[in-house]
């Protein structure tokens, strides 16, 4: 037989994940997922689909190590998929070359890459889904691209969780840089998580939400699908413990004043929203980045946001958006230029000097390790929680900033947060320190 073979499926069957791979045309894909996105899942079907759908076509399915086949993808499409939805009539297993072979005369082949010559020996494959990527080499996966050759369609895809920022993956396609695009024309990424899923039990959904405060790396690899950064050998921030500091209490009040830290890095510029009472609690509810941003965008969307509450609102941030901007007719400075558009009073600017790396480290540091109430809400400022356990300081002393492509190296969140505690908490920190024990501890740090 080589005729398409017409399956009729349970309703409900698919995720959203399956649904994406069916649009896909790219020669490759990045199927890239959290704990619980059926990324996995739904390739194998994709895959057993497009194989009982197109007849006489050879699939290749591949693991680092040959070992882990059994156990995993071969029980997922032929145990999990092929005999659980009753295809055995249409469907037969040889456990001797580890292929499965359908009646449309499609194959399914299931190899390790420490089987290396085998796979040289497979001729004409049509597809390739190389299971958990990040365990291949960059090699691996371009010597894999070379055996697709000589047929129509070719398709080479790659399922994984992202795990650390810097993997060859990501360095590779550029993913965490470009946020989460994928630039070249011959690549789909496709990135899932737990909601992409509508199979999940209600109780691992809330033990997988519970990383987002203990283990803020496990969220964002295995909760948010994104790749992952851990905390900094010689972190900025040593004193900042998620456990402590990463909280849903850190909430907009419309009854409290807002405060507004601002950085002026335009790739990408962005800004913090607080709230706070010195000694009393410190909370920083929001966050803004705009990619390629300008003034006007982010004025914009302040106002889009919190218009209604800027009437008593103050404003702080990087002391050099006081230089005039040679872009307007009377060469106002960032901060006028926001004062204006906010309808701001001069008053409700407050821009002191741009305090030493060195001393906003000591302030960071005792701030963190000191105030009763200091809160960061994980799920609206990620990208502070990621500056706090990633930005490192180099032996100078000073931030670790020389290449903006490095994401542990733009630091523009905790700039944010390092202007808001010099300009709201200094004197604060000063009158504490006076009797604190832990003076000397955070100084020697420093």
């Amino acid at each position: 037989m080589s005729e398409p073979l017409d399956i009729e499926w349970p309703e409900g069957a698919f995720t959203k994940v399956f649904w994406r791979l069916q649009d896909v045309k790219t020669r490759k894909v990045l199927n890239m997922g959290g704990a619980g996105s059926s990324k996995s899942w739904s390739q194998a079907q994709h895959e057993l689909i497009y194989a009982l759908q197109h007849p006489k076509i050879r699939t290749l399915i591949v693991r680092k190590v040959g070992a882990t086949i059994k156990d995993s993808v071969r029980k997922l499409v032929w145990d999990d998929l092929i005999k659980e939805y009753g295809l055995t009539g249409v469907a037969s297993l040889n456990l001797g070359n580890n292929t499965i072979t359908l009646a449309n005369g499609s194959e399914i082949i299931f190899r390790g890459l420490d089987d290396s010559e085998k796979i040289k020996s497979i001729q004409k494959i049509n597809r390739i889904w190389c299971e958990e990527l990040t365990e291949f080499d960059e090699k691996d996966w371009d010597q894999l691209n070379l055996r697709l050759r000589g047929v129509q369609n070719a398709q080479m895809t790659g399922t994984f969780n992202p795990i650390y920022v810097g993997h060859w993956i990501d360095k590779k396609y550029k993913i965490a840089e470009n946020g989460y695009s994928i630039v070249d024309s011959d690549v789909t990424l496709l990135r899932s998580t737990f909601e992409d899923n509508q199979f999940l039990d209600d109780q691992y959904v809330k033990e997988l939400k519970k990383y987002k405060t203990s283990n803020p790396f496990l969220w964002q690899v295995y909760g948010m699908g994104e790749f992952g950064v851990e905390q900094a050998d010689n972190a900025f921030a040593y004193a900042y413990d998620p456990n402590v500091h990463n909280s849903p209490v850190a909430e907009f009040d419309p009854e409290d004043r807002l405060h507004i830290a601002f950085d002026f890095n335009l790739e990408p510029f962005t800004c913090l929203f607080f709230h706070f009472s010195p000694g009393r609690y410190f909370y920083v509810f929001d966050s803004l980045e705009i990619k390629k941003g300008n003034i006007e965008e982010m004025i914009d969307r302040i106002n889009h946001k919190y218009g209604t509450h800027l009437y008593s609102a103050t404003v702080t941030g990087d002391a050099m958006g006081k230089r005039g901007d040679l872009s307007q007719r009377d060469n106002a400075s960032y901060y006028e230029q926001i004062r204006r558009r906010l309808r701001l009073s001069p008053k409700q600017l407050i821009l002191p000097a741009n305090p030493t790396h060195k001393n906003s480290r000591a302030q960071v540091n005792y701030t963190l390790s000191n105030h009763p109430h200091l809160y960061i809400n994980p799920d609206t400022c990620p990208g502070l929680v990621r500056d706090l356990r990633i930005v490192e300081v180099g032996d100078n002393g000073k931030i670790k900033k020389s290449n903006r492509k490095d994401v542990a190296q733009q630091a523009d969140f905790l700039d944010n947060f390092r202007y808001a505690v010099n300009t709201h908490l200094y004197r604060w920190i000063q009158n504490s320190m006076k009797s604190s024990p832990l003076k000397n501890r955070i100084l020697e740090q420093n």
